[in-house]
């Protein structure tokens, strides 16, 4: 960005001066083994910076308008807020916390990872992964000035995280639930409904015809949000096949790392992120363990053993599990029972008695992505592939549901408007105000047991429930 006249708000100058930070001398130390550890991390790094990535050079104090101190998200080491440039556009800011300052060993490391994630991203150019947008002036010389977020890194703004989606998706579902359980199909205060019978010959016919409507438009509710789910699945396999096909390993796949913008998924938070010595990703290396989440966490990694990108083929399937299914992977475990149970016996997530039953076609991907024998797992490019299909599919039974909705709404219609019809005809009959409607005292299930018309009422118009009620009761049964 170019120099400007602009700097921040007056109050923000005064926060900036007053944050704590090392003695110049400690500082230049600390930024001297900082360098040297970026230098041992990243030698012999295959990478090269995109041609398509723009980073910008940012001064804060000349493009930044506003910094928010709200904190939008942290982690172990850093933490990110919102920023305002100069140009009125939003980003997010990644930086390191300030109580690792006290700690100038967990400094140096975090110092480090996040000098590596600036160079991991600014190398990848997918349209899955979050965008770097800018970093520090100085780059990691900028540590000389001894505070905690001297070096930053400037990225695009996520509009939510998976974690959130799905949390926002189990609130509706459980909402959902309630109002069905609580909603009466038929009660005696609903005498309405076979009033609608008596008066035209077609009114059950229609009401059977709201019914299978109301379930066939709740159908295709849940099959569209199952079609959204496979192509956030989809995507998010597309990302991590991009980016195992760099030599890197992502390491920290899990619903937090995993956002939207839009209603795009994006990839981010590479802290953990390694390239790997080899680009054959399948031989596997020796790297640290422990990685990670543990609900995420390929049994081999939680084991110490050797790994390689076949551990994200496991964290992607416990992602998807959660995603498509709604509930965590072995919510309320111990470490001990997760060690025991995940790690030694194999034991895996319920695909079928969840909040959201997962088909069988995908149960067989999830089934392969999390074998614990980690040669067994396929690649991200093999799985992308396959839910590739599956949605494809699913857009083809979409659009045949949907065919059946509109047809059934406008044969609604159609009926709603011959009793629309047949009530004028009634009320515009001379005799119409005399023809009563006898009901019985027995109003069970809101049904009268017998009724009938005076024979100056069209007898053609005339339904006797006698005759017909069982035929109408049999209806009701099978439609709910």
């Amino acid at each position: 960005m170019a120099a400007t006249t602009f700097s921040l708000p007056l109050h923000q100058e005064h926060q900036r001066s007053q944050q704590p930070h090392w003695p110049n001398r400690m500082a230049t130390v600390m930024c001297a083994k900082i360098t040297a550890r970026v230098e041992e991390m990243l030698k012999g790094s295959r990478l090269k910076r995109s041609t398509n990535q723009h980073i910008a050079l940012i001064r804060p104090e000349i493009d930044f308008v506003n910094v928010d101190d709200k904190v939008l998200g942290s982690g172990s080491f850093s933490q990110v807020t919102a920023v305002t440039t100069r140009d009125g556009r939003r980003y997010a800011l990644k930086h390191l916390k300030r109580s690792l300052m006290d700690r100038q060993d967990e400094f140096q490391l975090a110092a480090a990872e996040l000098a590596c994630e600036a160079h991991i991203l600014s190398s990848l150019d997918h349209p899955n992964i979050l965008k770097i947008k800018g970093w520090a002036e100085n780059g990691i010389a900028s540590f000389e000035t001894g505070q905690h977020n001297s070096f930053f890194l400037m990225l695009d703004l996520l509009d939510e995280t998976l974690n959130q989606r799905i949390e926002r998706w189990r609130d509706e579902q459980e909402h959902h639930d309630f109002t069905s359980m609580t909603t009466p199909i038929m009660t005696q205060q609903q005498p309405s409904f076979w009033r609608r019978v008596m008066r035209c010959p077609n009114a059950y016919q229609t009401a059977l015809v709201q019914k299978q409507l109301e379930r066939n438009t709740d159908q295709l509710y849940h099959q569209t949000l199952y079609l959204d789910k496979l192509r956030i699945v989809k995507e998010i396999a597309s990302a991590i096949a991009y980016i195992h096909s760099n030599g890197i390993i992502f390491r920290d796949l899990k619903p937090n790392n995993i956002g939207f913008i839009g209603n795009k998924v994006q990839i981010f938070d590479f802290g953990l992120s390694r390239e790997l010595p080899a680009l054959d990703t399948s031989i596997p290396f020796a790297m640290s363990g422990k990685v990670g989440t543990l609900r995420y966490m390929a049994p081999e990694v939680a084991r110490h053993q050797h790994y390689n990108v076949s551990a994200d083929v496991y964290s992607f399937a416990m992602v998807s599990y959660e995603l498509l299914s709604l509930e965590k992977p072995f919510d309320g475990w111990t470490r001990d029972m997760h060690a025991d149970l995940v790690c030694n016996r194999g034991v895996r997530p319920d695909t079928i008695h969840t909040m959201h039953p997962i088909p069988a076609e995908m149960t067989l991907i999830l089934q392969q992505a999390w074998s614990n024998n980690p040669t067994c797992r396929g690649t991200m490019s093999q799985i992308c592939a396959q839910v590739q299909y599956l949605e494809s599919q699913q857009i083809k039974y979409l659009a045949e549901q949907q065919l059946q909705v509109d047809f059934q709404q406008q044969l609604q219609q159609q009926q709603q408007q011959q009793q629309r019809n047949h009530l004028a005809m009634v009320l515009t009959t001379p005799a119409a105000a005399h023809i009563p409607i006898h009901f019985s005292e027995d109003m069970s299930y809101g049904a009268p047991s017998a009724c009938h018309f005076k024979a100056s009422y069209p007898r053609s118009s005339c339904v006797s429930l006698d005759d017909s009620m069982g035929t109408i009761e049999k209806q009701l049964r099978i439609f709910g």
